[in-house]
């Protein structure tokens, strides 16, 4: 019995010993030569703030009260009438009427007059905000609008006044959230909200009176900033992105703050910083009484991610703000050539195009190289009538920051269902020199042209894929012509080439004898169920770059609009102002997650360049893409775009990991240095990953912690958002399997077209085109003279002639050798006749030799019809 129990406690000594030297000591594990602590940013608790009061303010301001008459406006601008009753104060009550029809601008305007600046309460006595006939209104202070009274306002008591039926019930007193008024004379209006659909015909509004008081509430305004100013290569830029409250931790932030109140007690202000996760990572208070303040406290080297700032005053907001910091602009780098890229999309987003500046600065300290922008011309293109001056702007501010643009030059919205001839008058030189002319104007700043934008989709333009690729063809040309270093594009595809022969055309029509990319697009919505892997087969990106793959192996592929559209919650159909127009906490964590997972996922499948949709305030269908709210202030997606361009550096994909459970995904990229592992669950899990070394786990966020090997292992916490984990060097080959891709391709320019590449082909036929366009064209049993149209974009004239095939036809041209001048263009006639017996869809083929050198080819589907 003893032998079994010192056998017992030999057994439990040595378990313990087990278990002793199992636990890590964190603060002497390392990676790469630094401990977990020196990888971490975080701010000092115990910094010492600066409070000086700045001027004084008497202390009757509490005993100060005035009270207005609703009778006594100084001016309307609507139907009003007083009833009187003893009921009321004064025995007077103002009721105001605007008609729904007129959509007028319906407002009551009072003067008053206050002893000091500062902040009041107003208390008045009106009608309800949408009660059967009573509209919501707002105040409005010294001309801008201060206050939605339906947000900020709280009811003290419903009121009921016979004299008024059928309207008895239909007033309240209210208190107002504090407005501050200036000293001496502030002018106060009521204004009718006429997007209120309550009324049926009529806005009403009633007034008995309003009482002003000074308020015990304190104004807090300021702003996180800088604590000096920033200095070298990236200084004007990071300090343009500021606009958008987007920082680099290059520098120290401080917050500088002023603060006021009317107040003769001493009160709290608490000032606090939030992170992405709810944790307060700093907070500070400090007591004023009856004056003004200047509050400053530098909260040093600030860590990354998205933040909100508040000031409170016993828990009541005075002051809110959200700001993102990104990784340090000046030790990171940003690959030029980098996979990550943003589509900017301000030429018909933005309501200033002066904007596009600091949005371009954000960009570039979100570790960008690569941004998208469109050019839309709304003139007469044929006749050479460009208007150039938005763009000029937008190019000139993206091309100081550093960015490379490739730029779509396409039709806008008000072209309709015009087609390319439409467009152009029928005249592809038309075409060539309105690209030859934007080409030129935007030499060395605009580094790719896109032609058009997603044709495939018919909701775009009605023309068929043939004329789409010799037109293409033509402004190919142009390009070349104009600057034989920018590189050329085809049309984006959006849709399921299982579903749509678009692409099958196109390509048959050889485009991409004449791009240097294949072009594609891949969006989803929130509210339509989808795969967890969305760059698969079975989905429209799978299948696109499926056929990039198979198709076109050695040349770029880029995706060059990625994105979510996340509906509001709060719809603009609703009324709701547009800085209104916001995502909620659990959508905001949707949209920072698939920017991460949409990336990683698109160039697992084959993507070289890949652009989130879209880097600016965005209101589509009822929801959004942006990155940014509009009133300018970003979406956390921001500050995750940021951490992982800086995490997966170049991005070159490596493979995918293997052993993980059903439910959860992972792959491998190389940054430039280290092997980063992105995996992500749809539930929350720990995986075992056989890696026997200490590895740095990053968030979205980029806050950084080690994870210690353990018996060969590290035990990975996850989630549905994304975690990088860091390696030293290379990943063991046991947790992945390596891809079959090709490394990333690297975009080539052609930089020459021969002479017959340059002799454009364009079939003619008398149709409707967006019958043709899902059908083909159809040829009688009697036979169709077609007309070819033969564009020569050569400086020296061509001499040739053309061919044309079709199986179960008989194609006969008309014309022999002809000869057509230089930048010219000429037409011959053919006749296609079916052949007895033929009941087959095929194509029809075009092409010819001039001066010895042979076309590319016009294709298009043709049918027997009646």
């Amino acid at each position: 019995m003893k032998n079994v129990l010192k056998l017992s406690i030999l057994i439990i000594l040595i378990c313990l010993l087990f278990c002793a030297c199992s636990v890590v000591d964190r603060n002497t594990l390392e990676f790469k030569g630094k401990t977990e602590s020196e990888w971490q940013i975080t701010i000092n608790k115990d910094l010492q703030h600066q409070l000086e009061k700045t001027s004084s303010i008497d202390e009757s301001i509490k005993d100060f009260y005035l009270k207005m008459e609703g009778e006594d406006y100084t001016s309307v601008t609507m139907n009003t009438s007083v009833i009187e009753s003893l009921d009321f104060s004064g025995g007077k009550v103002l009721q105001g009427k605007g008609s729904k029809s007129t959509n007028g601008d319906f407002r009551i305007t009072y003067n008053i007059s206050v002893p000091e600046s500062g902040l009041y309460d107003i208390t008045a006595l009106t009608s309800k905000l949408g009660y059967k006939n009573t509209t919501n209104f707002f105040l409005y202070v010294n001309g801008n609008k201060t206050l939605t009274v339906a947000k900020a306002s709280t009811n003290i008591k419903d009121q009921s006044f016979p004299v008024l039926t059928p309207d008895a019930n239909a007033m309240r007193t209210i208190l107002m959230n504090p407005v501050y008024l200036n000293q001496g004379q502030n002018e106060i209006a009521f204004v009718l909200d006429t997007t209120d659909t309550t009324p049926s015909s009529t806005y009403m509004f009633y007034i008995d009176y309003f009482e002003v008081k000074a308020s015990e509430s304190i104004e807090a305004d300021g702003n996180i900033l800088y604590t000096q100013t920033p200095e070298g290569e990236f200084a004007d830029l990071s300090s343009e992105a500021t606009k958008l409250s987007v920082f680099t931790n290059t520098w120290d932030l401080s917050l500088d703050f002023t603060l006021s109140t009317l107040a003769a007690k001493t009160q709290s202000v608490v000032f606090s910083v939030i992170d992405y996760y709810g944790k307060t990572i700093f907070t500070d208070n400090v007591s004023i009484e009856c004056g003004k303040f200047n509050y400053k406290i530098d909260l040093g080297k600030h860590p990354t991610g998205y933040f909100t700032l508040k000031a409170t005053l016993n828990n009541n907001e005075l002051y809110k703000k959200v700001y993102i910091v990104t990784p340090d602009i000046q030790t990171r780098t940003i690959y030029q050539n980098s996979p990550f890229a943003m589509d900017f999309a301000s030429y018909h987003t933005l309501d200033n195009a002066n904007d596009s500046y600091m949005y371009a600065s954000a960009c570039k300290l979100m570790g960008i190289s690569w941004v998208r922008e469109r050019y839309e011309s709304y003139a007469k293109w044929y006749e050479g009538q460009y208007d150039f001056s938005r763009s000029d702007i937008i190019y000139n501010n993206i091309h100081k920051c550093g960015l490379n643009i490739s730029s779509i030059i396409m039709g806008s919205s008000r072209s309709g269902d015009l087609t390319m001839g439409e467009l152009f008058a029928g005249k592809q030189l038309n075409a060539y020199k309105y690209v030859k002319d934007f080409t030129q104007r935007y030499k060395g700043i605009v580094d790719a042209v896109e032609i058009w934008n997603e044709l495939d989709w018919q909701q775009h333009y009605s023309d068929t894929a043939d004329i789409y690729a010799s037109y293409y063809k033509a402004m190919v040309c142009a390009v070349l012509d104009a600057n034989e270093n920018t590189s050329k594009i085809f049309s984006a595809l959006c849709q399921k080439p299982s579903e749509n022969d678009w692409l099958e055309i196109t390509a048959e029509n050889d485009v991409f004898d004449f791009t240097d990319a294949f072009n594609y697009h891949y969006h989803i919505y929130d509210d339509i169920e989808r795969p967890v892997t969305e760059f698969i087969d079975g989905t429209t990106a799978g299948e696109l770059m499926n056929y990039a793959n198979t198709y076109a192996p050695n040349m770029p592929a880029w995706c060059t609009e990625a994105g979510i559209l996340l509906r509001f919650k709060n719809t603009p159909s609703e009324g709701i102002v547009r800085d209104d127009w916001i995502l909620n906490s659990s959508q905001e964590k949707i949209q920072s997650n698939y920017m991460i997972t949409s990336a990683v996922q698109s160039l697992a499948a084959g993507t070289d360049k890949h652009f989130w949709f879209i880097a600016v305030p965005n209101q589509e269908n009822s929801g959004t893409f942006g990155s940014f709210r509009y009133d300018n202030s970003p979406y956390p997606s921001v500050a995750a775009e940021a951490i992982m361009t800086e995490t997966l550096g170049s991005g070159s994909y490596i493979g995918e990991m293997t052993n993980l459970p059903d439910d959860t995904e992972g792959h491998i990229f190389n940054n430039g240095t280290d092997d980063v592992l992105v995996l992500w669950s749809e539930g929350n899990r720990t995986v075992a990953l056989e890696i026997d070394e200490t590895c740095l786990k990053v968030d979205i966020m980029g806050n950084k912690s080690l994870i210690p090997a353990n018996n060969g292992k590290i035990y990975v916490n996850i989630s549905n958002e994304p975690v990088y984990i860091v390696l030293d060097g290379k990943s063991p080959e046991c947790i992945y399997k390596p891809t079959k891709l090709s490394p990333a391709t690297q975009i080539q320019t052609k930089t020459d077209f021969t002479v017959g590449e340059r002799v454009i082909l364009t079939q003619i036929w008398d149709c409707n085109l967006a019958d043709a366009r899902i059908n083909g064209y159809n040829v009688p049993a009697g036979g169709e003279s077609v007309k070819i149209n033969i564009a020569n974009f050569n400086n020296t004239p061509v001499t040739g002639k053309i061919t044309g095939v079709a199986d179960g036809y008989t194609v006969t041209v008309d014309a022999g050798e002809i000869t057509i001048p230089e930048y010219s263009e000429a037409t011959v006639v053919v006749t296609v006749t079916p052949n007895p017996g033929n009941s087959e869809n095929t194509f029809i083929r075009f092409n010819g030799i001039f001066n010895g050198s042979e076309t590319s080819v016009s294709a298009a589907k043709i049918h027997l019809g009646s």
